[in-house]
């Protein structure tokens, strides 16, 4: 956005269900945007509605869903909206999906842009093969019915979501993803990679040494998403208890906005649930460990980033790194099961000379590849060469 705000005028017409107050979702003091409007609407409804829409068409769910989400945006937009204009962003297939023929019919030579984020058949494929965690309250066989129908459920979105992806493509001049994995996976001609950014917001500082005897871990997400709720919930009952038996002094500070999954775990011995939080530089100046412990999931990880940017030591799981070009042992380490993931994190609290390693070679993969100015000559790329096809009266 600030990239787009830099080269041109922008329009910022953003959907939400967030009900905090509307100037903390303004856009930042540093965005000089042409017009701002948030339109806040009710969320998805309950699982019996959501399941009937979806088995009434061939969308998936989150697109079924979507009605409710968006209730009103074509109206609000078709009022709202200032045409003409040269380009038109989407960030996530929902917001073509809802808004689209509204903006086509509005800015019909406008160039059309996709933010993929997520490739959402690859995340459907990879919760299908993670096993269920159970809950304290029913167990494994509680749970066991409602796993096995979710993943019936799950494999026929993976094959709506592949078409679905395609026809966003044909639709769009260009589509972005975060990384050559997800380009390759998708194998379409106009997409273009365009990384995940993440910079620090201050000065790259620790205010406390590593604390061998009392060392925190942290994963940080917004942790009403399902995967990172099942990846919290995951390191919490499972792993985080191998990590207490070797170092009785360890915390594990869960960070970001939580539902009622993450909130069933107040209480267990060393975990502290954070909340939301205004300033993450705070957070992680004063942990000593950053875990990733996705067990599925799409994208690259803005988790892992951070970690490297703080020059924070990272443990994760393959998942919860993909995308990144990252080797086990240089940048961070890698476990995928619960005992090695446990491994890795004791290893990273005994041993001062794989942590330095780490934290260094981290850094500097993360300002090769990762940086502001790279990230944003991307962006930049992208949008020239979208509105020059469109002008051309081609695709890219």
């Amino acid at each position: 956005m600030k990239v787009l705000a830099e080269v041109g005028e922008v329009d910022l017409f953003t959907v939400t269900t967030d009900t905090r107050p509307e100037d903390q979702l303004a856009a930042p003091a540093d965005v000089a945007l042409g017009r701002h409007m948030i339109l806040r609407t009710a969320g998805a409804p309950g699982g019996l509605a959501r399941l009937m829409a979806w088995s009434r068409d061939d969308r998936p769910r989150e697109l079924a869903r979507a009605g409710r989400e968006w209730a009103g945006a074509e109206a609000e937009l078709r009022n709202w909206a200032h045409p003409p204009y040269d380009l038109i962003w989407y960030e996530h297939t929902l917001a073509l999906h809802a808004v689209g023929n509204t903006l086509a019919a509005l800015a019909p030579d406008a160039a059309i842009v996709v933010d993929l984020d997520n490739l959402n058949d690859r995340l459907m494929r990879y919760r299908r093969r993670v096993p269920p965690l159970g809950s304290s309250a029913t167990g494994l066989v509680g749970t066991l019915p409602r796993w096995a129908a979710s993943r019936v459920l799950d494999l026929v979105d993976e094959r709506r979501w592949r078409r679905w992806q395609h026809e966003v493509a044909s639709a769009a001049t260009i589509v972005t993803v975060c990384s050559d994995l997800d380009r390759r996976w998708l194998g379409v001609l106009n997409c273009r990679v365009v990384p995940n950014c993440y910079e620090p917001a201050g000065p790259v500082e620790r205010v406390r040494s590593f604390d061998v005897e009392r060392p925190v871990f942290c994963f940080v997400g917004l942790l009403d998403y399902a995967p990172n709720a099942d990846a919290a919930t995951w390191l919490a009952r499972k792993v985080f208890p191998l990590v207490r038996a070797r170092h009785p002094g360890s915390e594990l500070h869960l960070v970001g906005r939580y539902g009622p999954v993450v909130e069933k775990l107040a209480g267990a011995e060393g975990v502290k649930l954070c909340g939301r939080v205004a300033d993450m530089g705070e957070v992680l100046r004063r942990v000593d460990v950053v875990v990733v412990p996705l067990r599925y999931g799409g994208g690259t990880r803005l988790k892992v980033l951070e970690g490297f940017a703080w020059k924070v030591p990272v443990v994760s799981t393959t998942i919860g790194c993909e995308g990144l070009e990252v080797t086990d042992g240089q940048q961070l380490l890698i476990g995928d099961t619960k005992h090695d993931l446990a491994d890795a994190c004791s290893r990273i609290v005994s041993d001062s000379g794989l942590r330095e390693g780490l934290v260094g070679r981290a850094y500097r993969h993360y300002e090769d590849r990762f940086g502001g100015e790279l990230v944003r000559g991307e962006i930049c790329r992208v949008a020239r060469e979208a509105i020059s096809s469109r002008l051309r009266g081609e695709r890219s």
